[in-house]
Parts: structure tokens; C-alpha cells; sequence
């Protein structure tokens, strides 16, 4: 009987211990910037049921805040097709933003932003929002409760794709027509330098332990590495066609690099650099027109959207394996992850 009463009660620990896990995880989700659709389409990650909600833009970035409470997204007008240079100059670009709790409610405020917003991040506390402006080459700093524009720090030419260092103290910032990387110190919210590092850099990832920020170059088909203590250009690795966004594994195991090639010759995969030798590993087939890229908060998985195909490709980072598609909106490019929607 005493033996039964265990074997009763270890069944139902571990029942209870899955049935929390499912619960936790059931709630973690993508969102995914769908250009072609003017639209965000939300996926859980576990069941993978989603939703989408119309935008007032064209939808290229996008990014929670780490809270997980509200999702930002950049993008031009969605009405601006059809419009001669002249007309779309007197539009303004957005930065839009969605309550995740009430995702079906669409955005609920807005700000302009340039002409052409490309990516956005938040401060580690989630209160500011700093949106790359390459009309301007400068980065537009939002206060995100009274969606205002603060401020303003210049950057090099044509800012594209930007990331916050892990210790939350300086942003980097990938500027496409500069061929540069400019480091913004996060606290003076200020120019420290701009560092030089090849053909038409598109975006950055930063090592797990802030001393290396990789750059991809998609004018060269290749990934720069620099040196955080010395903002030296250290290296540059072959990647695939191309190369769009860049992500680091929290693991701290590997870069990964989402190779998208051009719509007349689309690529189809992502690379995978090993931090420790800075070499690429592996080549995973993904979709046509590989663009964005984000990982799962403990970095088991990895999800890459495919502007071809309207869908985002999951992988399996203990295997590097591609498990499947979900598909989302037309034209995703950006991507971001939210492990729990408070």
C-alpha cells in the first residue's frame, strides 16, 4: 500500500509538473511583420493557432517590449502605393503599437516617424523606444506611454537594423548606405563612434557577453565581427546570399544568419556560426527569401520568416534541424518572440 501511495503521488508530481509546463508555455508566441498583407499575425508556439490584425502601415519590424505586454512596429503607409516620389515625401512613416492582451483590438496608438522607419528596440525597461530613421540617418527616441518623440541622435548613413547590448548600455546600429556600425552609449542616448565595416550592412546580433557584435553585409555576402573593447573590425565570415538579420543564441552556442538572397534569385536558408571558432557550421534549408530571425527565450528553438512563402520556418537548435512551417501574413519580414503575455 505505502509503495502504491508513492508511485501515486510521483505520477502525480510529474502530471503536475507537465501540466504547468504546458500551461506556461502554451502562452509563449511569434509575431511576425507581414509587409505584403499589411498586417501582424500572432502564433502560439505550442498549440500553433494564430491570428492576424490589420495595420495602418506596411509593417517591416517588429519587436516587444520585454514585458511581453505590447508589441512595436515600424513601417511605411499602407495607402502609399500607387503614389509618385513627391506624394509619398509628404507621408510619414509609423511606429505603431499593439496590446498584446487585446491583440484582436489592432493598434491602439500610433506615432509618425521619417519617411521610411526601418527597425525598432526598447531600453531594458520598456518605457522608451528607439526607432531607426534612414530618411534622416538618425534614431527617433519614443516615449511609449504618451507615443512622443523625445529626442533625436544621429547616426550614420541610412540606419537600418539596431540592437541593445545585453547589460542594456549601448546600442549598435547597422547603417545600410554608410557601409558603418555606429555604437550609441544607452545612458547620454549619444554618438561614442562609428565603425567601418564593409558592404551594406543590414543588422546586428551581440554575443551573449557583449564583447563581439556581428554585422551582416549584404553587399558581400558575409558577417563582420567586432571587437566591443577596441570597436575593431576583427573578422568577416561567408554566410549565403544576401544576408538580412542576424540573431545570437542566449545559449551563447552560435550566431545564426538568415540568408535571403533578391526576389530574382531568392536563397532559401540560414548559417550557423559557432561563437567559439567564429566559422560557419551548418547550412539549414529554410523558405524562399529567408529574412527575419529570432530563437525561443532558452534558445531551443529558431523561427525565420520566409517573404516568398508568407511563412515562418521552425528549427530545432539541438539538431540544427528544420521541423516545420506555420504560416503567417504575406511578405513577413520582421519577427519577434514573447514567452508569456502578462
Amino acid at each position: 500500500m505505502f509503495f502504491i501511495r508513492n508511485i501515486f503521488i510521483i505520477i502525480t508530481m510529474i502530471f503536475a509538473s507537465y501540466s504547468a509546463y504546458a500551461e506556461q508555455t502554451n502562452e509563449s508566441v511569434i509575431f511576425t511583420a507581414n509587409e505584403g498583407s499589411k498586417s501582424i499575425t500572432m502564433v502560439n508556439t505550442i498549440t500553433r493557432k494564430s491570428a492576424s490584425v490589420k495595420t495602418s502601415i506596411m509593417p517591416h519590424n517588429v519587436q516587444s517590449t520585454p514585458d511581453g505586454r505590447y508589441i512595436l512596429a515600424t513601417g511605411m503607409p499602407a495607402d502609399h502605393e500607387g503614389m509618385n516620389h513627391e506624394e509619398m515625401a509628404k507621408m510619414s512613416g509609423k511606429l505603431v503599437v499593439i496590446n498584446t492582451q487585446d491583440f484582436e483590438k489592432g493598434v491602439v496608438s500610433e506615432v509618425g516617424i521619417g519617411q521610411h522607419p526601418a527597425h525598432v528596440v526598447t531600453d531594458i525597461s520598456g518605457n522608451m523606444a528607439y526607432v531607426t530613421d534612414p530618411s534622416s540617418n538618425n534614431i527617433a527616441v519614443v516615449d511609449i506611454k504618451n507615443m512622443e518623440i523625445k529626442k533625436h541622435i544621429a547616426t550614420g548613413k541610412f540606419p537600418h537594423g539596431i540592437r541593445m547590448s545585453h547589460d542594456g548600455k549601448k546600442f549598435y546600429v547597422a547603417n545600410l548606405k554608410g557601409d558603418s556600425v555606429s555604437v550609441i552609449d544607452a545612458g547620454e542616448e549619444k554618438s561614442i563612434t562609428e565603425i567601418a565595416v564593409g558592404k551594406t550592412p543590414i543588422q546586428v546580433a551581440i554575443s551573449v557577453d557583449d564583447k563581439y557584435v556581428y554585422v551582416s553585409l549584404a553587399g558581400e555576402n558575409s558577417v563582420a565581427v567586432i571587437d566591443t573593447n577596441t570597436f575593431k573590425l576583427i573578422k568577416k565570415i561567408k554566410v549565403g546570399n544576401f544576408p538580412a538579420q542576424v540573431f545570437t543564441d542566449p545559449k551563447g552556442r552560435y550566431i545564426y544568419v538568415a540568408n535571403q538572397g533578391i526576389e530574382s534569385k531568392p536563397d532559401n536558408s540560414i548559417s550557423v556560426i559557432d561563437t567559439k571558432t567564429n566559422k560557419v557550421i551548418k547550412t539549414i534549408e529554410t523558405g524562399l527569401m529567408a529574412h527575419g530571425i529570432v530563437t525561443s527565450d532558452d534558445g531551443d528553438f529558431i523561427y525565420v520568416t520566409n517573404m516568398l512563402e508568407g511563412n515562418v520556418s521552425v528549427i530545432d537548435s539541438a539538431n540544427l534541424k528544420h521541423i516545420e512551417k506555420l504560416s503567417v501574413g504575406s511578405k513577413p519580414n520582421g519577427i519577434t518572440f514573447v514567452s508569456k503575455i502578462n
